[in-house]
């Protein structure tokens, strides 16, 4: 039983660090599911896995403390800090969930379930696309300071506005979401086909 629930670990946080955001919930929730993702590397002994989802660790709760720092101090140099962190952080989720998505993928093949396999290839590239919206609108503000270009200007002023800010964010997280359910349908039924197996062996 210990052997499966290290999947459980696995399929729980890929769904936890889906739902990553700066938002002080989101980044407690991801934490939580990174822990989960560092244990199964351990009993994976997945070495880069677990270096990988430690360095995420130690940088999402970094971004945490400068998003509450410059939520009550209003620092304007930390907004540069947290574009960077960002980036950063996109990055180390794409290579943890893909790293992620492969161990699972090898043992849902074990069972033929395919159709799984898909799903969560499908739902790691819209969780990834969603991500990318808010670092690339991040770059382009950014980038406006530097190159203040009227069409950017335009564009990030749109975002700018605290209502359609609010909006887009918590539309992405909706649809970050709906596509992380599909690892833990995954994980249930790999639980399912794995019990079942089970069962019909001691018969």
């Amino acid at each position: 039983m210990k052997k499966n629930n290290k999947y459980l670990n696995l399929v729980s946080g890929m769904a936890y660090l889906a739902i990553n955001s700066g938002g002080i919930l989101f980044a407690a929730l991801a934490t939580y599911g990174l822990m989960m993702i560092r244990d199964f590397a351990i009993k994976q002994l997945d070495n880069n896995l677990k270096i990988l989802s430690e360095a995420l660790l130690v940088l999402n709760l970094t971004r945490a403390g400068i998003s509450l720092l410059g939520a009550y101090g209003q620092i304007y140099a930390l907004s540069n800090v947290l574009v960077l962190l960002n980036v950063v952080i996109f990055i180390l989720t794409f290579f943890i969930l893909s790293i992620a998505v492969r161990h699972l993928s090898i043992k849902l093949n074990e069972f033929e379930l395919n159709h799984s396999i898909s799903k969560i290839n499908e739902s790691f590239y819209i969780i990834i696309a969603a991500d990318a919206v808010i670092v690339v609108i991040s770059l382009l503000a950014i980038l406006t300071i530097y190159y203040p270009i009227p069409a950017l200007i335009n564009l990030i002023s749109l975002f700018a506005n605290q209502n359609i800010n609010l909006m887009v964010s918590v539309g992405l997280t909706i649809v970050k979401y709906l596509a992380a359910r599909s690892f833990t349908r995954a994980g249930s039924l790999l639980l399912n086909a794995i019990t079942f197996e089970n069962t019909t062996n001691i018969q």
